[in-house]
């Protein structure tokens, strides 16, 4: 398997004047992208920096998330994305629990971050020489808490080696390059996969102004400006971007992070042009990225509520497993679990969790895999279906929220206990005391809402995933 930066440098030596990163209407050639990012390697690199240790990147949008990401992976050190989106607070337990002694920035500084233009002034263009081991950290990626403290997770050069290797099978990126919009932000691993998929296979990268990531109509200008075909996004955002026009054919739209209503898939499909490739993806920080792929189809939906999840990549195993670890029947529930060439190096500096989590996988001799938390039904045609998290309350939640979606008028769904009484939570023009009848005939007693609130839109964590514990307590 390739080395991922060898990956750069290639494409580096095939197109230096091609573009590979736009940013508010600025370009960057993959030669100016390679020699800005040699700067940043030189000042890492000049601090005594390199292989196994982190530098902080705390990066608002535009050209220095690419820049510094690359510039560190080249002086051989590793990566701590923080998001200045987050709160100060979880930014400085962030950098002090991963222990770095470096952050770069290019946005309001906190006491002791390094501007990153003034880090690369009088920096010579030329990358500094570094000996790197496919087995060498490339970042530790903080998840987003939303069940309690972030957990780090430690992220190698060759998982990502391996996932890229996995999308040009699926893709062919690198013998028809992406022009890919990026709407995330430095704090998720996905930024790094929106890079892979651009710029590391000779596309180009186009990262959305915030402007265009809050407003769908100006998103979809950035795509019809810059001729943008490719994207990953969660639902909500690929269902804003479908209803903001027509959109352009989109070689491959990557849909994921949380459930995928199937009607929100319907409607999106309906808008599609010819020869657009719209994927689910399934995938955790912890098994790098992607793990399972769905192109679904009206076939494969059938009268499902959310969107199936789908089969694994190149080199990824899915298990679906009891709790004795034991393959479960077809048609049967499970723990979903995760093995092969993504599961990553586990959690940084926090060995019992590692251990509980990144099992020995007992299918392949000396490997490990994932257990993921996630139960899934497995289906005649091969494909899961989401049930929910692996706790009995979590996997009951799942449920309450599966048969809200079924419900007219719906069109997102959550649930959650509120002082030990089911609060739904909807968003649309439904009709609450209908949902709570319909749900009566269809649940069992205990699952029935006690509530349901109709709130404009469901509060969500920087990387777009439902923030359930930001979802408001009824009043009264």
């Amino acid at each position: 398997m390739e080395r991922l930066l060898d990956l750069f440098a290639a494409r580096v030596a095939e197109t230096p004047n091609a573009t590979a990163l736009v940013y508010a209407g600025e370009r960057l050639s993959f030669a100016q992208l390679d020699r800005e990012a040699n700067r940043v390697a030189q000042y890492v690199a000049g601090r005594g920096l390199g292989p196994e240790d982190l530098v902080g990147l705390r990066m608002d949008r535009g050209f220095e998330m690419a820049v510094g990401a690359l510039g560190v992976l080249k002086s051989g050190a590793a990566c701590l994305p923080l998001d200045p989106v987050y709160p100060s607070d979880l930014v400085a337990w962030m950098g002090e629990d991963a222990g770095v002694s470096l952050v770069l920035t290019n946005t309001t500084e906190i006491t002791g971050d390094v501007q990153l233009g003034d880090a690369v002034a009088g920096q010579p263009g030329h990358a500094p020489d570094v000996e790197l081991r496919p087995e060498n950290l490339a970042y530790v990626m903080y998840t987003s808490g939303s069940s309690g403290k972030p957990k780090p997770v430690s992220v190698e050069h060759r998982h990502l080696a391996h996932v890229f290797a996995a999308w040009d099978e699926l893709f062919r990126l690198r013998a028809e390059p992406l022009t890919f919009v990026t709407v995330i932000g430095i704090g998720v691993d996905l930024f790094f996969a929106d890079l892979l998929r651009s710029v590391f296979a000779g596309g180009t990268m186009i990262i959305a102004t915030r402007e265009a990531v809050a407003r769908p109509s100006e998103l979809l200008a950035e795509f019809r400006r810059h001729g943008g075909d490719a994207t990953e996004l969660v639902p909500a955002q690929a269902k804003a971007l479908g209803r903001a026009g027509e959109l352009p054919v989109m070689r491959l739209m990557s849909v994921g992070s949380e459930g995928w209503p199937a009607a929100d898939f319907r409607e999106l499909a309906g808008r599609l042009r010819p020869g657009s490739v719209v994927l689910n993806a399934y995938g955790l920080t912890e098994t790098t990225v992607d793990s399972l792929l769905l192109r679904p189809d009206v076939d494969v939906l059938g009268d499902t509520a959310i969107v199936p999840l789908g089969s694994p990549i190149p080199r990824v195993h899915a298990y679906v497993l009891d709790d004795r670890l034991r393959p479960v029947e077809p048609g049967g529930i499970g723990e979903l679990y995760i093995g092969g060439a993504g599961v990553t190096r586990g959690y940084r500096d926090r060995p019992a969790l590692t251990a509980s989590l990144f099992v020995a996988d007992p299918f392949v001799a000396g490997a490990r895999m994932y257990r993921t938390g996630d139960v899934v039904r497995t289906r005649a045609d091969g494909n899961l279906d989401y049930l929910g998290r692996s706790s009995d309350q979590m996997v009951e939640l799942g449920t309450i929220e599966d048969a809200l979606l079924r419900e007219p008028g719906v069109v997102r769904a959550a649930a959650a206990l509120r002082d030990d009484r089911v609060i739904g939570y909807v968003v649309g023009p439904a009709d609450t005391g209908h949902l709570r009848s319909a749900l009566a005939g269809r649940l069992p007693a205990h699952l029935v809402p006690h509530r349901v609130l109709v709130l404009d839109r469901m509060p969500l964590l920087p990387n777009g995933k439902l923030n359930r514990r930001a979802l408001p307590a009824p009043e009264g």
